[in-house]
């Protein structure tokens, strides 16, 4: 009995470091584009967004929970395009995986040149459920920029903020 156990463990560890093995060559044959951090850290900013995010979570997932259990009842989904007003790479993909996150979203596309996220979501009925949803979108997306933004990122998002348009921001 001994022996089969020490046989798992042997292939189990060889199978992770063949795993990381062709990872590593992947990487080397085909590297990712490089993602600069030109913000900073804000204490105060990622407690809200996690605290935040925890929150959806919890909405999130008794709302899905509440769709599977409805008897005859059909939920529609929809996909939303949201253009990201901070139009940075680290941006777009925080933004992306915080919402991959939350139960009833899911990132079906990133635009970079454009900093558009399409989303699919589910529970979505009306044009007033669309844009509630795009707005919940644009909240994170200041709640991640308050938590590790830059001063020009974090500007961006003021001008963007009281003036209700889009402004680009550079690459």
């Amino acid at each position: 009995m001994t022996g089969q156990r020490r046989r798992g463990r042997t292939g189990r560890n060889a199978g992770g470091v063949s795993g990381l093995l062709v990872t590593g060559v992947l990487l080397a044959v085909f590297p990712l584009p490089p993602v600069t951090f030109a913000g900073r850290l804000h204490p105060l900013g990622l407690l809200r967004f996690g605290l935040r995010v925890l929150y959806d979570l919890v909405v999130a997932s008794l709302q899905i929970a509440w769709l599977a259990l409805r008897f005859g009842h059909e939920p529609r989904g929809a996909i939303i395009a949201v253009p990201l007003r901070v139009n940075t790479d680290l941006n777009l993909t925080l933004t992306a995986e915080a919402l991959s996150l939350v139960p009833g979203s899911l990132i079906m596309e990133a635009d970079r040149a454009t900093g558009t996220l399409y989303i699919h979501v589910l529970g979505v009925r009306t044009i007033e459920d669309v844009e509630r949803f795009r707005r919940g979108v644009l909240e994170l997306e200041e709640r991640i920029i308050a938590a590790v933004g830059s001063e020009g990122e974090r500007r961006l998002m003021i001008e963007a903020t009281h003036t209700g348009t889009s402004p680009p921001a550079e690459r």
